[in-house]
């Protein structure tokens, strides 16, 4: 799927995402901003299965992504934008901060 497709896609299905609540009532998780690559690839392994994955960036930037690949993108990436995380189906969503929380949600439609 090319960039802009994937950049719209999100925009239309992160809109109807149940966002998993954390401790203290929130939906946001605080990692903070020196997160290493084991911490984000054991975030990565539990809300996904699949092998390959979209980042989303911005309209031009967006792409499908090896989930083995994805923790040395996010930590070129972390500390400068906000990104989302899909799995293939537009089901599974992480969204990332770059004050250092990310949530995690599902697809209403799932």
């Amino acid at each position: 799927m090319e960039s802009r497709l994937i950049y719209e896609s999100n925009k239309t299905y992160l809109d109807q995402v149940i966002w998993k609540i954390f401790q203290n009532e929130s939906e946001w998780n605080f990692i903070g901003i020196d997160i290493d690559e084991e911490k984000l690839l054991e975030i990565i392994a539990k809300n996904f299965s699949d092998d390959n994955l979209y980042i989303v960036l911005n309209r031009n930037d967006s792409d499908e992504i090896n989930k083995s690949e994805l923790p040395t993108k996010i930590l070129e990436i972390f500390r400068d934008v906000n990104f989302t995380i899909w799995d293939k189906k537009f089901q599974k969503v992480i969204e990332f901060n770059k004050n250092g929380v990310f949530r995690i949600g599902t697809s209403a439609s799932s």
